[in-house]
């Protein structure tokens, strides 16, 4: 699969080798535009890879339709020297191109603890099926979990950390199918917690 890439912000490295992925658990599925909503049944499905080029988001042949440009996916995945959150947008069929989404500081949540925080254009729209967040607190990453909301009219990616750690990557690119992926991706290094000194009482192992 070619990609072509279009830098966004700061480009520090590039981790492309996909090893374990996290998707949200959300069973409701659909997606909106305006006031106008499409609501199915939940599917099944093992999650969108980006380089395997493997996985469909729900509705993707509704979301084909839409004027406006759609967040059709986002995601998380373990990758050869770190890891890395992404979301999948689609180009809508009235949009004069897609830019990535910027971060900033002025945003309406309430969030305790380092966090980045990512606006899209105004004129973008997201994938209902995606409202659930992604807890990635299980792995080896600095990041707690991911999650893409609407909130006053705007679609927003919040990405909450264990700890400070700026992003090596941050990217958009267009694959070959037409899909574009925005990377946000961090360096290997230890983020898991400590499990606590197991105590021995008698022939008893306390945790």
């Amino acid at each position: 699969m070619n990609l072509k890439h279009t830098p966004a912000g700061l480009v520090a490295g590039v981790l492309l080798v996909a090893a374990a992925s996290a998707s949200s658990q959300e069973t409701e599925t659909g997606w909106q535009e305006g006031k106008e909503a499409v609501e199915e049944e939940g599917i099944a499905y093992p999650g969108v890879d980006p380089e395997k080029n493997t996985g469909i988001a729900p509705l993707i042949d509704e979301a084909k339709k839409s004027k406006k440009t759609v967040v059709t996916w986002p995601g998380f995945q373990m990758v050869q020297g770190g890891s890395r959150v992404f979301v999948q947008m689609l180009e809508g069929t009235q949009a004069s191109g897609v830019t990535a989404p910027t971060r900033t500081a002025k945003h309406p949540f309430k969030l305790d603890g380092p966090s980045l925080v990512y606006v899209f254009d105004k004129k973008v729209v997201l994938a209902r099926n995606n409202l659930n967040p992604l807890i990635t607190r299980s792995f080896n990453t600095p990041v707690d979990f991911v999650w893409v909301k609407r909130k006053k009219g705007l679609v927003y990616m919040v990405v909450k950390l264990r700890s400070p750690e700026e992003p090596v990557r941050e990217e958009l690119i267009q694959t070959e199918e037409g899909y574009h992926f925005f990377f946000v991706e961090f360096a290997a290094g230890d983020f898991l917690p400590e499990a606590p000194e197991a105590k021995v009482e008698g022939k008893k192992i306390v945790e």
